[in-house]
């Protein structure tokens, strides 16, 4: 009885540090992109983003049954409407043909239309 406690703390645990440190993980992918003021790594930032979202739904799943359930999915769906609204400087940059150097467009691209693809596929996944 007391170890089924301390396994289900430790899990309790392991999700909360996988949800904070996936949040952070993708919030410093867009410090990536801008490449700390020396040029664009789109690429590599939405590779990290991508990982970010992934750890984040590692820690929803450990707490599936659980009563932080609701916290958690609640936490991976602000993150992916909030990397969903990097769609809107995209798409403003493509239709005013807006060209610089230092501004990581395909990052905005690619990380807005994975959230919001990832958004709608939770939405449905948490439902079933």
């Amino acid at each position: 009885m007391r170890n089924d406690r301390f396994i289900k703390f430790l899990s309790h645990l392991g999700a909360a540090t996988l949800i904070l440190a996936g949040t952070c993980l993708s919030f410093f992918s867009c410090v990536i992109a801008f490449g700390w003021g020396i040029r664009t790594m789109s690429a590599f930032a939405a590779a990290i983003a991508v990982i970010g979202y992934a750890v984040v739904f590692a820690g929803y799943k450990l707490l599936l049954s659980s009563d932080w359930q609701l916290l958690a999915a609640a936490c991976l769906k602000g993150l992916l409407l909030v990397g969903s609204t990097l769609l809107i400087p995209a798409i403003t940059a493509s239709l005013t043909h807006f060209q610089n150097r230092e501004f990581p467009f395909g990052y905005f691209a690619v990380i807005g239309f994975v959230s919001l693809f990832g958004y709608l596929w939770f939405r449905r996944y948490a439902n079933h």
